[in-house]
């Protein structure tokens, strides 16, 4: 529709197909279709795509694991239960998702012995303190993390193969959800794969291949073939991988073994 057989000059329209001289009436009809298609293909059109909101992972049915954690300060003889504090995190073992709930309790200083020199340095509530996470404030425990992570890696599972699987179990995560998780959990165990491979890359003799691997061209809508680095020390049998955006050059050959 965007075509237009129109020349310049508005004396020699022509129709192409007969050869016909154009009327005055049909002169003008065309220049208007002509004016109304340059405004079609210059008219930029603005679609608002209304965001969809994250939904929280589904754990209504699964089955609850209590975890109490009492503060160092403790002291029955000084000290009295006013209150806890709660969070709960998505667990796993094999075959079975749970809900694992954290408890905190929270104590006071006896109203008999606030004041007193005995209880100075003391603080006057008390609260055990928040376990340490692989990921702070994230709704998956470690055991999720690695189970995902492991999945992924060891047995090829791919991420809407998983979240089915989740499923299946009880819980219901969507796939932005297991791609956070999984991208900051790598981060956390960056500092693993930099020690293993300075003990590789410190050793007098390395072998080093490359192997093909399908890579998503999310510009294309398709996959592409890339290309990953393993470095292997043969007396010891640590082996580590390095990929750089898919490539074999020989940059990232260069980056690999001497940077």
């Amino acid at each position: 529709m965007s075509e237009k057989f129109i020349p310049e000059d508005p004396n020699n329209r022509q129709l192409e197909l007969f050869g016909d001289e154009l009327s005055l009436e049909e002169k003008e009809a065309l220049e208007e279709q002509a004016k109304e298609e340059d405004v079609l293909l210059t008219k930029t059109i603005k679609v608002h795509k209304k965001r969809t909101p994250r939904k929280d992972p589904s754990w209504d049915n699964l089955r609850e694991e209590e975890v109490i954690l009492e503060p160092k300060e403790k002291d029955d003889d000084r000290y009295t239960y006013i209150d806890s504090e709660e969070s709960k995190k998505l667990a796993f073992i094999p075959g079975e998702l749970y809900v694992k709930k954290i408890i905190r309790k929270k104590y006071a200083l006896k109203e008999e012995i606030q004041g007193t020199q005995e209880t100075a340095s003391l603080p006057s509530v008390t609260i055990a303190p928040l376990p340490h996470y692989a990921i702070a404030k994230c709704l998956a425990d470690s055991s999720l993390l690695s189970e995902i992570i492991l999945n992924k890696y060891l047995y090829h599972i791919p991420f809407h193969r998983q979240i089915q699987k989740f499923k299946d179990l009880g819980a219901r995560l969507n796939a932005s959800t297991i791609g956070d998780w999984f991208a900051t959990s790598t981060e956390v165990l960056k500092p693993i794969y930099d020690n293993l491979r300075a003990k590789v890359m410190a050793t007098y003799y390395i072998q080093v291949d490359k192997s093909t691997i399908q890579v998503i061209d999310n510009g294309k809508n398709k996959t592409r073939k890339g290309y990953i680095w393993v470095v292997r020390d043969p007396i010891s049998g640590n082996v580590f991988f390095h990929y750089d955006h898919g490539s074999r050059s020989n940059k990232t050959a260069r980056t690999l073994l001497f940077m």
